[in-house]
């Protein structure tokens, strides 16, 4: 419409069909085409709006023709984003046609320049793409790595808190059953054992927890406590609860009951739950001896694990206030459910990927403002004058801290994007004595498109009424700088299509951008919802073969126990029984150790599992010689498991000597006084473990790594004969395995 009014005679009639065409053309696109049809169409309405210099006359920049061959040749490559070479050939097309036009009208030289002009302008617009090309596939790339990154630190948490939790409930259950066991808590009654059996069972088996909202107050009321303790319970109902936190208290509370009957010293204690506010409790009190919280032994770990950590790995708190003489109060508190929830927050993802996105927006666009500024200068010198240095200047100085900004990393935005406004409306008034007001020598001067692309880099990221209110004022300044020198309507709409060309164009591509922001944003958030269903079936997989692995270790040995106590076929006041209880439970133990931070793994795992063994009454003497060494896991499991399926055998006492090298651990424990037991022996293929028996004298020894050139000496377990001067059968026998052990590992 501007080119009609611009123009008059037969160019206005070309304007009229050409410009009709395009936009018919233009529309039958939206609805879609086959590529080749789109394709032939672009090349050739292309073509003809670069002939149609042949009707408009001599070249200008505001040439109606130049400026809307400008966009043909620079939208191509929006418009073609999958093949480069069928933009190019648009873009070709209108830069040939628009040669082809001008030469023929000349004079030559404006025509080969505007050709170069708008050949440079479509060169710097493939720049741009290129570039956001390039940003979409490196944030692709870069979300790639961080959802894999994510979904193994997924795993990881969740595989972490599953091992947690199934030793918690190990220690809860099974540990502690055997525990009982072990030390004859079933002499006198062992009606109750069958049932806690199987509910232990159940527990082990059991992967999945129940999820959503629960009432703790009905779980209290069902659930099954220490058959030791009578419970005094007063509960209010109902108490809304996550069921990962119902769950958590529940265990607490039972782990606690069973602390009362083994450590209290009393068979009564008081049970409350209610809610106060937006805070569910739950209270276990007893009057019992009580203890010091501060000089609890590491290796006791029903309340650090059992009532505190698995607390606190499903959101609640538990707190344990006693002292000696003064009974034990413990209590739980969680979040009511329905309770205000803090806000969830903002997609991390989309907001990566809108930063590196705009990263490469600015990038690309600062390339065609480094351009334009390189090519005002030369124009700048050659017009010469002043007012236009000085104006180039400050633009200059506004582009170097956008160039430096970009290549540090840190955001235009605050104060840096204000002092770059405030530079470039200094600019846009030290120019103005300089800006012609003749249409076509404004629309040839270079400070009329440069200002619209540093307006575009420095507000990007801001709202598109913002971008366009600055661009419009710009364009108005324009106008007006025509209107105040008395120009003509035709001169109006003549010099109207340089900002129509060139702010408006500059308008389109912010627009653009801000619609590639929200798909941005969009394809984050399905990305997001996608990566999360990945993360689920990652940790689901993972947890379910780690939970299959942990049940087939267990099915070695404690499930048959269980099951055996369960349904009656073990004997649990048996000798052999009780023995394969005790291993068991020590074996568990060694299992909990493992999670604690110790200067020494080895011995810290050992008393661990010797603790089973003092609970059953027995004394067990230790003696350690050298320095602590790097031993693998699986290697401290099969030492201590040996030499402990010889001390838990014993009746009264044992004796366990751990004597290391700098490249060799030996590990022998020595009873005199041992019960058979059918349990299964350990194995490893990197240590080397021998037994000895004579009569009832029992000796085991465990040496990492073997030495098959120099096999371990055979200590003699003849029994020592029972005199009051002589040394007691552990001394001396460990004497004895002491001194072949330093032959055998000295270096």
């Amino acid at each position: 419409m501007l080119g009609v009014v611009a123009t008059t005679g037969s160019a206005r009639t070309a304007i009229a069909v050409i410009g009709s065409s395009l936009v018919v053309w233009l529309l039958l696109r939206l609805r879609g085409l086959p590529d080749a049809i789109a394709l032939c169409g672009d090349v050739a309405l292309a073509a003809l709006v670069g002939l149609s210099a042949f009707w408009l006359g001599p070249p200008t920049v505001i040439s109606w023709g130049a400026r809307v061959a400008f966009l043909c040749a620079v939208v191509a490559h929006y418009d073609w984003p999958r093949s480069a070479r069928a933009a190019w050939a648009v873009s070709f097309a209108a830069i040939g046609g628009y040669a082809a036009g001008t030469v023929a009208v000349g004079p030559l030289p404006e025509a080969l320049g505007l050709t170069a002009l708008l050949t440079i302008h479509t060169a710097l617009a493939r720049v741009v793409f290129v570039v956001l090309r390039a940003t979409a596939r490196a944030v692709d790339h870069a979300h790639e790595r961080i959802a894999e990154q994510q979904r193994q630190a997924a795993v990881a948490t969740a595989r972490r808190l599953a091992e947690r939790e199934a030793l918690a409930t190990l220690h809860d259950t099974a540990c502690t059953t055997l525990m009982m066991v072990s030390t004859g808590a079933a002499q006198s009654d062992a009606s109750w054992l069958p049932a806690r059996a199987r509910r232990d069972l159940d527990a082990l088996r059991r992967r999945t927890e129940i999820t959503g909202v629960v009432d703790l107050a009905d779980m209290l009321h069902e659930a099954e406590f220490d058959h030791r303790v009578r419970l005094a319970a007063g509960i209010s109902g109902p108490l809304p609860t996550s069921a990962r936190a119902a769950s958590a208290i529940l265990y607490g509370v039972r782990e606690a009951v069973v602390n009362v009957a083994q450590h209290a010293g009393t068979d009564v204690a008081r049970l409350r739950a209610g809610r106060t506010g937006d805070t569910v409790w739950v209270e276990l009190v007893d009057n019992g001896r009580g203890f010091d919280p501060a000089q609890l032994p590491a290796r006791h770990r029903g309340i650090a694990d059992s009532i505190q950590g698995r607390c606190a790995m499903a959101g609640a708190t538990a707190t344990v206030r006693s002292a000696p003489g003064r009974g034990t109060t413990i209590r739980w508190e969680v979040d009511a459910a329905g309770s205000d929830a803090p806000a969830r927050p903002p997609n991390n993802l989309a907001r990566f990927i809108n930063e590196r996105m705009f990263d490469g927006y600015r990038a690309g666009l600062l390339c065609v403002v480094l351009t334009e500024l390189v090519v005002a200068c030369v124009k700048q010198i050659a017009d010469g004058g002043m007012g236009g240095f000085a104006a180039w200047a400050l633009l200059a100085v506004v582009g170097a801290g956008l160039s430096v900004s970009m290549v540090t990393g840190r955001p235009i935005a605050g104060p840096l994007r204000w002092l770059g406004l405030v530079a470039i409306g200094a600019a846009s008034v030290v120019i103005t004595p300089a800006v012609p007001d003749d249409p076509v020598l404004l629309g040839t001067h270079w400070y009329v498109g440069l200002v619209g692309w540093f307006v575009i880099v420095l507000l990007l990221d801001l709202p598109l009424p913002v971008i366009g209110v600055v661009l419009a004022t710009h364009a108005g300044w324009l106008m007006a700088l025509v209107a105040v020198h008395g120009g003509s309507a035709q001169d109006l709409a003549a010099v109207g299509l340089v900002p129509v060309g060139v702010t408006g164009f500059q308008f389109a591509v912010a627009a653009a951008l801000g619609l590639i922001r929200r798909s941005a944003t969009e394809a984050a958030q399905l990305a997001e919802r996608d990566e999360a269903m990945r993360r689920e079936a990652a940790v689901a997989a993972h947890t379910h073969a780690d939970h299959t692995r942990r049940y087939a270790e267990l099915s070695r040995e404690a499930v048959p126990l269980l099951t055996g106590l369960a349904d009656g076929t073990l004997d649990p006041n048996s000798e052999e029984t009780r023995t394969r209880c005790a291993i068991e439970a020590a074996r568990m133990r060694v299992l909990f150790a493992e999670r604690d931070a110790a200067d020494d793994t080895l011995i810290h795992e050992l008393r661990a599992a010797i603790d089973v063994a003092e609970r059953r009454g027995l004394t067990v003497h230790l003696a350690v010689r050298g320095k602590p060494l790097a031993i693998p896991r699986d290697v401290r499991r099969t030492l201590i498991q040996a030499v402990l399926n010889g001390v838990l055998t014993a009746r009264t006492s044992a004796r366990i000597t751990v004597l290391r090298t700098g490249t060799h651990v030996r590990l022998s424990s020595y009873c005199d006084d041992a019960v058979h037991t059918a349990g299964p022996p350990p194995s490893h293929p990197d240590v080397d473990i021998s037994t000895d028996t004579e009569g009832g004298a029992l000796w085991v020894q465990a040496t990492w790594p073997p030495t098959p050139a120099r096999p371990p000496a055979r200590t003699s377990t003849t029994a020592p004969p029972e005199t009051p001067e002589a040394p007691g059968p552990t001394a001396r026998t460990e004497t004895a395995a002491g001194r072949s052990a330093e032959r055998s590992l000295s270096p």
